[in-house]
């Protein structure tokens, strides 16, 4: 089975329409360029949940210094006034 020379030309011509479509100015970069920044959006949202939790941490940490700041200062105080 072999194909009509007119059959031939029309699969030319479309191959050469879709290469010319793929290869066209900004179109072959287009999907390339929203994975992309869908990739660089992940990436940007994983960055700030880190930032949260390091600052979730970062208060649970002074929370406690203060806490226990004020508690020695008073142990200290109290030692002062009521030891001899």
């Amino acid at each position: 089975m072999s194909l009509a020379e007119e059959d031939l030309e029309q699969i030319r011509r479309l191959i050469r329409e879709e290469v010319q479509a793929q290869s066209a100015p900004g179109q072959g970069w287009v999907r390339y360029d929203l994975e992309l920044r869908e990739d660089m959006n992940r990436h940007f949202e994983q960055v700030d949940k880190r930032f949260e939790q390091l600052t979730t941490r970062i208060d649970r940490f002074m929370r406690w210094s203060f806490a226990l700041t004020l508690t020695v200062g008073g142990l200290v105080v109290a030692a002062i006034k009521y030891l001899p």
